[in-house]
């Protein structure tokens, strides 16, 4: 009993932090293949094989107005009152759900008499589809796109 209880403490030392590396790697890239969090967080290792980077990723506003004259434009950190932190939080693991809050913000800052960045929106929003967009590269063609991270999300008032 004791050999056997020996044998099986050696092989956890042994073989632990392998298997623990390979779990966080393993959920790292599985988490950016469904729900799109960024390769470069969640413990993986896909920032050493993607361009990726937070920085390098959109959020795109479409809007519509009263007059039902469209718009579309990509969202800053500024015209949306967020801080870098919750920025980096939209961005990096996206869910529907913090568009959906982030589009109903948008709406609410329409209906201030000073909104921040007035210049960028219309005075009467009526609808918008907000999305994060991703940039992608492919080596055999030399060529860089952007293409969704997340479906639209629409907010209408």
């Amino acid at each position: 009993m004791t050999c056997l209880r020996g044998k099986i403490l050696q092989a956890i030392q042994r073989w632990g932090v392998p298997f623990l590396l390979m779990v966080v790697a393993g959920r790292q890239m599985i988490l950016v293949r469904t729900v799109g969090l960024s390769p470069w967080h969640g413990g993986g290792f896909g920032m050493f094989a993607s361009i990726d980077r937070d920085e390098r990723r959109l959020v795109k506003l479409h809007t519509i107005d009263c007059q039902g004259r469209q718009t579309i434009q990509v969202l800053t950190p500024e015209v949306t009152g967020f801080n870098e932190q919750a920025w980096l939080h939209l961005t990096t693991a996206p869910k529907a759900s913090r568009l959906r809050s982030l589009g109903y913000r948008l709406l609410d800052l329409t209906n201030t008499s000073e909104p921040p960045g007035s210049s960028t929106f219309s005075v009467c929003l009526q609808q918008l589809q907000i999305q994060v967009w991703r940039l992608h590269y492919s080596q055999a063609s030399g060529q860089m796109w952007y293409a969704p991270v997340t479906p639209a999300v629409e907010v209408t008032r």
